[in-house]
């Protein structure tokens, strides 16, 4: 019985936040910055889903595509928590998660990733977003220029 209340009380709670939830695709592109025993070369293209609860840090699945000099890790697929601050027009977010790295490749690693961005929204219609983000498993950091829909 007590197990079905708090059950019910959740359900109420979350409710609200399930049904205002907002969902984002994003796409970017860019290069890796600094060198952490790679190249700092190579670019990259990105694909994200966000899903933004209003109460809950928003949830974020990553496709990369990289030219990773030297390597045969060229895709990655991540999962990261989003912590936006509540700011309109121009809002700052840290980002960080866990995801698996050379897919494709000679051979497959997890690790995590770590970052911080920024997203600026023009009136109606796509917002742009820059990011920096460390991924343990890239033999550099990335900049990741982009639209959000």
């Amino acid at each position: 019985m007590r197990r079905r209340t708090l059950l019910s009380l959740a359900a109420l709670v979350l409710m609200p936040a399930v049904v205002h939830a907002q969902v984002a695709i994003g796409l970017g592109g860019g290069t890796g910055v600094g060198s952490r025993g790679g190249g700092s070369g190579g670019g990259h293209a990105n694909a994200s889903l966000e899903l933004k609860l209003p109460v809950l840090p928003g949830v974020r699945g990553d496709a990369y595509f990289m030219d990773v000099p030297n390597s045969s890790a060229s895709t990655a697929l991540v999962v990261s928590a989003v912590v936006s601050a509540p700011t309109p027009a121009v809002t700052p977010y840290l980002i960080g998660g866990w995801g698996t790295y050379g897919i494709g490749g000679s051979s497959t690693l997890t690790g995590w990733n770590l970052g911080a961005g920024v997203r600026a929204s023009v009136m109606l219609g796509p917002s742009f977003f820059l990011e920096v983000r460390r991924h343990e498993r890239f033999a550099r950091d990335i900049v990741t220029l982009g639209l959000r829909f």
